[in-house]
């Protein structure tokens, strides 16, 4: 299964970026590993501000190689003046369902909605992809993202297997 669209997936052919309507300055584009740096500082950086700890060689090893891990997913960074402000991934579980990953926001850049955008090109990537099924986990701590998933109509998930760090599953069927 190869996720992509609009010239945002890992598998462009060029790292297009595309400017973000009303959104002067911001633009999506695909990840690729020379985003490894960057992408850490951001994600770990959000991590330490809710408590929560890195783990590089288990739930953030997609960090290590972005291109390997989301070889067949997807992959966007949101970035201002070459500054990544945010990003989010989609990596396939099976042919019907996928995983919501890395979805993450510059507390700078919070409130204007796009945390809302980021979450929307995941989910039309899915829908256009015919997945049935987007699961994310996610902590308690992150009320804001959580209310965000609750209004894009995730519902909680019972599973018997969380990350070390995450305390709940939730799941949006199509």
């Amino acid at each position: 299964m190869r996720l992509s669209t609009d010239g945002l997936s890992f598998h462009s052919v060029s790292n297009k970026s595309n400017p973000i309507h009303g959104h002067p300055g911001l633009r999506l584009r695909s990840a690729n590993n020379t985003d490894i740096p960057a992408l850490r500082k951001l994600i770990y950086g959000i991590l330490s501000q809710h408590q929560l700890k890195p783990d590089p060689q288990n739930t953030d090893a997609d960090l290590n190689n972005l291109e390997e891990y989301y070889a067949d997913g997807y992959f966007v960074v949101m970035e201002t003046e070459n500054m990544i402000i945010g990003s989010v991934a989609l990596s396939p579980r099976d042919h019907c369902s996928v995983e919501l990953r890395k979805m993450y926001l510059h507390a700078d850049w919070r409130g204007q909605g796009l945390g809302r955008l980021l979450l929307d090109k995941a989910l039309c990537e899915a829908r256009r992809q015919n997945i049935r099924r987007v699961i994310l986990e996610t902590a308690e701590t992150l009320k804001t993202a959580i209310t965000m998933y609750q209004r894009a109509g995730f519902r909680p998930l019972q599973v018997e297997h969380l990350s070390p760090r995450c305390d709940q599953a939730w799941v949006l069927e199509f």
